[in-house]
C-alpha cells in the first residue's frame, strides 16, 4: 500500500472541500480503514484549508491502531511535511526517526519518502527520512527505503544526498543487498571519478558472505562488478584494489571477470563482451550537485 499515486486536482474551493471531507470522516471515522477512500484523502491533504483539519485527520488515523493505519499515518504524514513543512510535522519526524519506535509508522514513512522523491520540493525531506532509516533491520522497512533505487533507477543521479544514502547502505547487511544491483549500476560508470565510494559498495557486498551473494543471483551484478574491477585496475592509485576485487570476484566464479582477467594478462583469445546496460536505464555516468 501507498498513498503516494495522486491524481490531479481540480479547481475546488478549498475551504469547503475540506469541510465536505471532515464532515465524512467525522461521520464515519471507520472510512480510514479502506485504501479506497484514503487516497482521495490524500490529494484532498495537499489543499488542506485549515491546515488543522488536516492533522485531526492523521490523530484519527494514529489512534486506530491497525497496522494499516498505523502505515497510513506515516505515509499522510510525509506527504503533509512536504506540503506544509511546519513546526507540528517536523516535531513529530525528528522523535520518529530518534526513537526508531512505531514500526508500522516508519514503514509507512520510508513508502512516502521514496515514492515522493522524484519531487524536487519533497527531496530534501525524503532525503533525511531515507537516510534515517536505511539503518533500520526490518525487513519491511528496508525494502521501502530501498524501492527508492528501483522506483528512480532511469533518472537518479549522484547527489550529495544519494551519496550518504548509499555510504549507510553499505553499513546495512540486508539492505545492501536488497539495492546491490540499481545501486551498482548507478555507480559503476562513475568508478573512474568515484572510486572510493564505489570500492566502498564493492567491499560492503562482497563483504555479505558467498552464500548470500549466490542465493540471490542477480543478473547484472557479476558484469557491473567485473567493469568496476577493470576500471580501478586502470587507475594506478587503485591498482591493487582493482586487483584484489578481481581475485574476490574469481572466488565467487564470476565468468564475467575470469574473461576479463585474460584480457589483462594480454590473451589475444580471450575477447570481453562489451558492457551493454539494460534497456531504459538513467543517464549515465552523472554526479548532481545539491
Amino acid at each position: 500500500m501507498t498513498l503516494m499515486r495522486m491524481s490531479p486536482l481540480f479547481n475546488w474551493d478549498k475551504g469547503r472541500a475540506t469541510a465536505l471531507f471532515d464532515s465524512v470522516i467525522k461521520g464515519s471515522p471507520s472510512v480510514l480503514e479502506y485504501d479506497f477512500a484514503l487516497y482521495p484523502i490524500a490529494n484532498i491533504m495537499r489543499l488542506c484549508e485549515p491546515k488543522a483539519t488536516a492533522q485531526g485527520w492523521m490523530n484519527m488515523l494514529k489512534s486506530r491502531q491497525s497496522d494499516f493505519s498505523q502505515q497510513a499515518y506515516g505515509e499522510f504524514l510525509f506527504l503533509y511535511h512536504c506540503r506544509y513543512h511546519d513546526s507540528w510535522s517536523r516535531n513529530k519526524l525528528t522523535t520518529l526517526l530518534r526513537t526508531m519506535k512505531s514500526r508500522r509508522i516508519l514503514l509507512g514513512l520510508a513508502h512516502g519518502a521514496s515514492h515522493l522523491w522524484k519531487h524536487a520540493r519533497c527531496r530534501v525531506y525524503a532525503a533525511k527520512v531515507i537516510e534515517g532509516l536505511a539503518s533500520s533491520k526490518d525487513p519491511l522497512i528496508v525494502h521501502a527505503v530501498t524501492n527508492l533505487f528501483r522506483l528512480t533507477r532511469d533518472e537518479l543521479e549522484l547527489s550529495p544526498h544519494v551519496r550518504r544514502i548509499i555510504l549507510r547502505i553499505t553499513q546495512n547487511r540486508r539492505a545492501i543487498l536488497e539495492s546491490a544491483e540499481d545501486v551498482l549500476e548507478l555507480l559503476s560508470p562513475l568508478a573512474g571519478v568515484e572510486p572510493k565510494l564505489v570500492l566502498r559498495v564493492c567491499n560492503a557486498l562482497l563483504g555479505v558472505g558467498r552464500d548470500e551473494i549466490r542465493r540471490h543471483g542477480w543478473s547484472s551484478v557479476p558484469e557491473s562488478l567485473t567493469n568496476i574491477a577493470l576500471t580501478l585496475h586502470r587507475q594506478r592509485k587503485f591498482r591493487a584494489a582493482g586487483l584484489k576485487l578481481f581475485e574476490s570476484l574469481l572466488e565467487l566464479n564470476v565468468g564475467e571477470a575470469k574473461a576479463a582477467l585474460d584480457v589483462l594478462d594480454r590473451n589475444p583469445v580471450i575477447k570481453v563482451a562489451p558492457y551493454r546496460p539494460r534497456q531504459s536505464r538513467r543517464r549515465r555516468g552523472t554526479v548532481q550537485k545539491d
